[in-house]
């Protein structure tokens, strides 16, 4: 052997491979940036909330990643695939509820998030805790990032997906303001655009529905947009300040007019918001009248929507930004001019936004009506500019007024009965109050009375944006209902204001389906409070006098009622209970027998709740129905005063109903009372014509004009004996 050679023992070993530290699992790029695409690096984050990747962090690089183009047809295959697993999960929910895979899945909502929407970690807040919205409830982290709490808070709720919890029934009215669809559409992050013809469809169909209602858009405004549209809607959200307003305003107005009017071919509303939200930071961060318009229409698109901005929290903040910027204030300027005019329009849409959703759901106002002073809009045409014509309309008192209707008549016809109505609910108290009551009621009921008869006249020609006089025919029994609730509580069977508030439900139910029945309105969610309260306020006065009206009369009224919740009870899940609960209260009311005498003071007591603006003993009250259904050994009767919060009458001042002819003889024709509804008014032939309708859609034999009823239409006599 070699002296050189060593034996196997001192063979130095190879040395040990260090081990690398460990930082994690790598979260593999799906699409690399653009720096590591050159290099041809493996582009990793090292944590999910990162904006760079690995290679970019530690070369002190800008790291890009550039959108995947899709392949055509891409975005379309995956919403049908969407469209089929909401389908499916549905139809899981429906077999069992508590399936586990229903607690993991993908939401139906939009996953696009726009600029400055929350981050991981962050709670968005969802539609549900808006709705109910309060400090405590909102994270402030989800306001902050953002540039603005307005835009943050809509940034949250247009990119967070939530899914709606599943309710055996709906404790307050601000959920049936907003409920949940039972089949949700998935949003598509890049709907298509309208072709012209279709887009302008959309655009006269948002203005003939807007307009008359809330003036507060420049709609010549939105035409010059709408012409050069190819410059706005894919504008960047880096664009010019103008040029993001465009875009917003144009997505927005394609949402609601896909609400009101859905076409064959285009996306879902959802999806056209979703666009539009895109622009939020920059339409909300100036907190001007811009701002206060955009408000406003993402609040008229939240009536409609299945999902998304909450009413309450949207109607409240138009408002206080319309206070911040002191547009409630009377200002009497030298000399005119059209900002100020528009100023007032938004003012007082951001009004009627108000009152119309907090008296729904039984919550005080943003802004008393003692602190407004701002005039009502000019009734001249929107779209006059002239100071000189702006300034001789003012100078000239609103009565002596004798000219054409306007694209402003509508409107403003709308906000003075909302004003009224306001008033109303600001008196509630002393209308409660035997001693003054009476004086109050009898205000109030020839002030609508005014207002009534000022209604426009609608030629079938004109295409001036206006509401149909049923419409507002409607409303008036609805604030003159809202006028006699309060003396119904108290009254006894011969009371004069039972009469006359029965009278008054009953055409209330009828003029509701003829005002719901319509593909535009139909879907007015917001309607639904007022279709419960006109049927259930019907059921009280029978209760007290079961012939106060003639029974064809309020059997045709009852089943008006029940129809039309029967159609909301299809729109949405959430408006079954109400459908359920009036089928339920009309069959204890009119079934009369003396076994039900406990049941039936149980419902009373739930509808005078109602009346007095609380609805938790209604929901307890279904509850109790669900149990019985389901089979549990529950007292319908049996009182909840700890759990629904509702004092009960006691026994010896409770309205007992007493036995009377079935139909009671009038008195004699008084003279003009200057409160005759709207109905004594109308001719021979019009009668005839409404008699042949209700005949027609709730007897199938039909009913001669001659041989019906119609005593009941005119309302003089009920009018005069409480007035006397």
């Amino acid at each position: 052997m070699h002296q050189g050679s060593s034996s196997p023992s001192s063979i130095p070993s190879a040395p040990a491979k260090r081990a690398k530290p460990n930082h994690g699992t790598r979260h593999r790029c799906i699409n690399a940036c653009n720096r590591c695409k050159l290099k041809k690096l493996k582009c990793y984050r090292v944590d999910e909330d990162s904006s760079k990747c690995a290679a970019c962090s530690k070369a002190l690089e800008s790291c890009v990643f550039e959108d995947t183009v899709m392949r055509p047809g891409y975005n379309k295959y995956i919403i049908a695939l969407e469209n089929r697993c909401a389908k499916l999960e549905k139809a899981l929910a429906e077999l069992c509820p508590d399936h586990p895979d229903l607690t993991d899945h993908y939401s139906s909502v939009g996953t696009s998030q726009p600029l400055g929407a929350s981050k991981s970690g962050e709670r968005a807040v969802s539609r549900d805790e808006t709705s109910q919205f309060s400090e405590e409830n909102v994270d402030r982290n989800a306001l902050n990032s953002s540039h603005t709490a307005l835009s943050g808070l809509l940034q949250s709720h247009a990119a967070t997906p939530s899914r709606a919890p599943i309710l055996p029934h709906v404790i307050d009215l601000s959920s049936v303001m907003q409920p949940t669809s039972s089949t949700s559409v998935p949003a598509n992050p890049y709907p298509s655009i309208p072709s012209l013809p279709v887009a302008e469809k959309i655009l006269h169909t948002v203005y003939l529905h807007l307009q008359c209602r809330y003036p507060f858009l420049d709609w010549d405004q939105i035409h010059l947009w709408h012409s050069n549209r190819d410059s706005y809607l894919n504008v960047d959200v880096k664009a010019d300040y103008k040029d993001q307003v465009a875009g917003f305003f144009l997505w927005m107005i394609y949402a609601i007019g896909v609400q009101l009017d859905p076409i064959a071919g285009l996306d879902s509303a959802q999806s056209y918001f979703e666009r539009a939200s895109r622009y939020s930071n920059t339409v909300t961060h100036p907190h001007d009248l811009t701002t206060v318009q955009a408000l406003l229409l993402i609040t008229f698109y939240a009536f409609r929507a299945p999902a998304g901005p909450s009413l309450w929290l949207y109607g409240g903040l138009s408002m206080r930004l319309c206070v911040e910027l002191d547009l409630y204030r009377s200002r009497t300027p030298k000399y005119p001019s059209i900002e100020d005019e528009w100023k007032k329009r938004v003012f007082w849409s951001a009004y009627t936004f108000d009152r119309l959703i907090s008296h729904a759901c039984s919550r005080p106002v943003s802004l008393a009506d003692e602190a407004i002073d701002v005039e009502m809009p000019l009734d001249i045409c929107a779209s006059i500019t002239d100071p000189s014509a702006i300034a001789a309309a003012s100078a000239v008192s609103p009565s002596a007024i004798q000219h054409q209707l306007t694209n402003m008549s509508s409107a403003i016809v709308s906000i003075k009965m909302y004003r009224i109505r306001s008033r109303i609910h600001a008196a509630m108290p002393a209308l409660r109050h035997p001693s003054s009551a009476r004086e109050l009621t009898v205000g109030f009921l020839t002030e609508l009375e005014e207002w009534r008869r000022k209604i426009p006249t609608i030629t079938p020609s004109t295409d001036i944006p206006m509401q149909a006089e049923d419409r507002l025919r409607w409303r008036y029994f609805l604030c003159v209902l809202l006028v006699l609730r309060p003396s119904v509580l108290s009254a006894s069977p011969s009371d004069p204001t039972l009469s006359l508030c029965a009278t008054a439900a009953a055409e209330a139910c009828e003029l509701d389906r003829t005002v719901h029945k319509g593909p535009s309105t139909r879907q007015t969610t917001i309607s639904v409070c007022h279709t419960l309260l006109c049927g259930t306020t019907l059921l009280y006065c029978l209760y007290i006098s079961p012939a106060v009206i003639s029974q064809r009369v309020s059997s045709r009224a009852i089943r008006a009622c029940s129809g039309t919740l029967a159609v909301y009870s299809q729109l949405f899940d959430q408006a079954r209970p109400f459908y359920d609960i009036f089928e339920f209260m009309a069959d204890e009311i009119l079934s009369g027998g003396p076994e039900q005498g406990e049941s039936q003071r149980r419902v009373i007591e739930v509808i005078a709740a109602m009346f007095n603006g609380n609805f938790v003993p209604l929901s307890s009250l279904y509850d109790q129905l669900r149990s019985k259904k389901a089979g549990e050994c529950v007292d319908p009767t049996a009182t909840q005063a700890t759990s629904s919060g509702v004092q009960y009458m006691p026994e010896e001042h409770f309205p007992v109903p007493i036995p009377m002819p079935e139909q009671p003889t009038p008195p004699a024709a008084p003279p003009s009372t200057g409160l005759t509804p709207f109905l004594t008014a109308t001719s021979g032939s019009e009668l005839g014509q409404i008699s042949t309708a209700v005949a027609s859609a709730d007897d199938p034999a039909g009913l001669a004009p001659d041989n019906l009823d119609i005593d009941w239409l005119n309302l003089d006599h009920a009018l005069w004996e409480y007035m006397t």
